[in-house]
């Protein structure tokens, strides 16, 4: 198998070696000298797979993590023997990861990216660990499944359904007085900051960082969504349809109240507020005409715009947690462009 992938000679050596040490009257110090300190070194990091720790990841090159815990030895595995050969491998191996990671979530074995993987296998590759006697562990294995593809459904689902969701509340309380900005700020953040929230997470699930740090990125990107909505708003208000490319003013039409019009709202005149009130409970349409003739209202674009540029500060400390790296200055470049979005829509 290891020539089939044209592996090195060392390393076939060492496929060919990887027992003596355990099995015969042979020491690490004679396989160096007879065969070099390389194929040595690779007899001496062969773990027999009973012996192997399912659960530490400091114990496992990345390579071979995604091998244990992603089970793409399942493919290699069903391509060197046949079902029932393979079996009496599987089935071990199997209820021995198993027994080492029982909390779901929880663990090395837990990144989007591994997950995916061994979901993937197990569908694929299920025969070749329930044939014969291996039909004992179909019970774990059904279960193994679900509670894996719940997880994934969570983490990655979760994103497509608070967008859905933040759309479905916007529409409903559209001419809605009642809205307060802690119900707009809500909205906007399952409408967008979801999404940005689960590209950021995600994407540090994928590269292996650990849950504190995914969290952390997980909420850069919710800051940025959010902040980037409230552009969007603004820019709805202030910008210029030949130069942003697409049709504006469609929040005023709609009777959407967003954070510009909230802050108008609460800082406008008594007459004014009660015209624009009047307005929106009558759902007629809040056309700039009327927002422009009202002394606070390049006030209220202005306080919307502070509120993204200052969530804008606080998502850059969330990247605190990273080492120093053109990854990172790429991340803090984002929010340093979109800052500059947000001052074009400044008077």
């Amino acid at each position: 198998l290891l020539a089939a992938f044209r592996f090195d000679q060392c390393t076939i050596m060492a496929g060919l070696l990887h027992d003596t040490v355990e099995d015969c009257d042979v020491t690490l110090d004679e396989i160096g000298t007879r065969f070099g300190d390389n194929v040595a070194e690779l007899v001496d990091g062969v773990t027999k797979l009973g012996k192997l720790d399912y659960n530490s990841p400091s114990k496992l090159t990345p390579p071979f993590i995604r091998a244990v815990h992603g089970f793409t030895w399942m493919r290699d595995l069903s391509s060197c023997a046949t079902r029932a050969q393979c079996a009496g491998t599987a089935g071990p191996i199997f209820a021995a990861w198993l027994k080492a990671n029982p909390q779901v979530g929880k663990g090395p074995a837990w990144s989007v990216e591994l997950a995916g993987l061994r979901l993937l296998n197990w569908l694929v590759h299920a025969p070749i660990l329930l044939i014969g006697e291996g039909e004992k562990h179909k019970p774990a294995m059904l279960e193994a499944m679900e509670t894996t593809a719940r997880w994934l459904d969570r983490k990655v689902g979760k994103a497509s359904r608070e967008v859905c969701e933040g759309e479905v509340m916007q529409t409903q309380r559209r001419f809605d007085l009642t809205l307060t900005k802690e119900d707009y700020f809500h909205i906007i953040a399952m409408k967008t900051g979801a999404l940005f929230a689960a590209a950021a997470g995600i994407s540090a699930s994928l590269s292996g960082a650990d849950e504190e740090v995914e969290q952390k990125l997980y909420d850069y990107g919710l800051k940025l969504g959010t902040a980037y909505q409230i552009y969007d708003d603004c820019l709805d208000l202030v910008g210029a349809e030949d130069n942003v490319g697409k049709t504006l003013r469609t929040d005023l039409e709609k009777g959407k109240l967003t954070l510009p019009m909230l802050n108008l709202l609460e800082s406008a005149s008594e007459e004014k507020r009660s015209k624009l009130n009047k307005r929106i409970i009558e759902q007629q349409p809040l056309d700039l005409e009327v927002l422009v003739g009202i002394a606070d209202y390049e006030g209220a674009i202005e306080q919307a715009l502070d509120t993204a540029s200052t969530m804008l500060v606080d998502a850059r400390t969330n990247l605190d947690c990273l080492e120093d790296s053109k990854y990172r200055k790429g991340l803090i470049e984002i929010t340093h462009y979109l800052d500059g979005l947000l001052n074009k829509c400044r008077k």
